[in-house]
């Protein structure tokens, strides 16, 4: 069961990672094939989701839950732990 957990947790992982970079990468690809009053709207709501203190990933907290099961510390934010680590 435990091995269940970890390669959920490495999946979930590189999902995690894609979504991000997809997020990154529809920002400087949405003005080139988008109107500019479709893509500032959606580039305004990604920034805000990607960099908002307020909002609760939702994959975050799963890795959080599935971190719980495995037994390592729950982490704040996604991109802290993993990108911008200090």
């Amino acid at each position: 069961m435990r091995l269940i957990i970890w390669t959920i947790f490495y999946i979930q992982l590189v999902l995690h990672f894609i979504l991000i970079f997809a997020n990154y990468l529809a920002i400087f690809i949405l003005p080139v094939y988008a109107p500019w009053y479709i893509a500032v709207p959606l580039i305004t709501f990604l920034i805000n989701l990607m960099f908002s203190n307020s909002f609760s990933c939702p994959m975050t907290r799963f890795e959080n839950k599935l971190r719980g099961y495995l037994g390592l510390p729950k982490i704040k934010s996604f991109i802290s732990h993993y990108i911008w680590r200090k």
